[in-house]
């Protein structure tokens, strides 16, 4: 089947500060061809790497694997819009298709519609019925909500400031739209990583109030991959591994180009001690994703200790540092698997590392925050991070 990626969208208006709402449009613009099943469509993680960056589209395609890209611009001014999309063939260059469309804001919901709708068929992809449905749905019909909510998908690390922040920000879209599915969703993910972190008194009523979010999100809007997302993530924190897989497999299911949903699927594998199920998975999630984060190098990396290969488990959590210092999940497995190893030198250096970039993270912490399911695996994992020499 054809492959595409979307870039991500010129900002041509005159602020900067707005290149949320032009990176917005591109990023459900993705999110809506992912659901196609005649379709592969690759990840924005990886299209979006291209921003800023003038790169030849035969270059683009060659590198990400792709036969189609869709480019285009954005321009805010007032209550008015103008986007302008190509659709580009990577083997020569050639335009299939542009357009500009000049419209009022609160048109922008019909307007993403239709441009979605123009790339598919230019494509000359037959839809199932299942899926125009999926492409006529919106997720709000209110403007200020969507456009606070775009704000909201800025804060994308885990520090506490931004966390704060993203919170704050989904709060105030869900008032302006109590049936904004996707901003509930948006609410529950912030939640469980504040609790992860550490960033919060209360942990149990926390976690219950991000599954009641991510409930209600379920109840407003049960096929959108991102609400499913969602669900996964908060079940698998509650080490609700079951209920999790479920609602994993209904988002990729509904959207089989979902990178993310096969990576968290890994994941929630790997929290089950199937090694051999995340590594299927996370190479899946890879072909969609080629300029993946580090959270596919841990998966691989965590999958490969699960199944007792140390050297490789220590290589892609190596990669994955090397990506991003900062999250602590990759460390612990690697001070896992160099002591394993034998390579006790190291195992005890990334141990100080651990204690210098999270010192809330004990063993007690992680046996009962932890999500794995399999107790010898958790117990191999608890039982190599002692042997480093991590605070009880």
């Amino acid at each position: 089947k054809p492959t595409i990626a979307v870039l991500s969208f010129d900002n041509m208006s005159d602020d900067p500060d707005q290149d949320y709402f032009s990176d917005g449009i591109a990023e459900d613009i993705i999110t809506d061809l992912s659901q196609l099943s005649k379709l592969s469509v690759i990840a924005r993680s990886s299209s979006f790497t291209y921003k800023g960056t003038p790169t030849k589209v035969q270059d683009i395609g060659k590198n990400l694997g792709v036969d189609y890209l869709v480019e285009g611009s954005v321009r805010k001014v007032g209550n008015q819009i103008r986007i302008t999309v190509q659709l580009v063939d990577t083997s020569n260059g050639h335009h299939l298709w542009a357009e500009r469309f000049d419209r009022e804001l609160t048109n922008i919901f019909a307007l993403q519609d239709e441009i979605t709708e123009k790339i598919v068929s230019a494509l000359a992809i037959q839809l199932t019925g299942g899926e125009q449905q999926q492409l006529a749905h919106n997720a709000t019909n209110s403007f200020e909500a969507y456009d606070l909510f775009l704000q909201g998908q800025r804060f994308r690390s885990y520090s506490e400031e931004d966390l704060d922040q993203a919170a704050e920000i989904y709060k105030n879209v869900i008032n302006l739209d109590p049936d904004f599915a996707r901003a509930y969703g948006a609410m529950a993910i912030v939640i469980i990583r504040q609790v992860f972190a550490g960033y919060t008194d209360s942990p149990a009523e926390m976690e219950e109030r991000a599954l009641e979010l991510a409930r209600k999100a379920e109840s407003i809007y049960p096929k959108s991959p991102e609400v499913l997302w969602a669900l996964g993530y908060v079940h698998m924190y509650r080490n609700q591994f079951e209920e999790a897989v479920e609602a994993l497999e209904r988002a990729v299911s509904l959207s089989p180009s979902y990178a993310d949903g096969y990576a968290l699927l890994a994941l929630i594998k790997n929290n089950q001690g199937h090694g051999e199920d995340a590594i299927r998975l996370i190479e899946k999630g890879i072909e969609l994703n080629p300029h993946y984060s580090w959270h596919y190098l841990y998966n691989l990396g965590r999958a490969h200790y699960t199944l007792g290969h140390y050297m490789q488990a220590s290589e892609y959590l190596q990669e994955a540092l090397e990506l991003n210092v900062t999250p602590s999940h990759p460390r612990l497995f690697l001070i896992a698997s160099y002591v394993q190893l034998g390579q006790q030198e190291d195992a005890e250096w990334e141990a100080i590392q651990l204690d210098v970039s999270h010192p809330e993270i004990t063993l007690s912490h992680l046996q009962q925050t932890f999500p794995i399911a399999d107790t010898e695996l958790m117990d191999r994992l608890i039982s190599d991070l002692r042997s480093a020499g991590v605070a009880e």
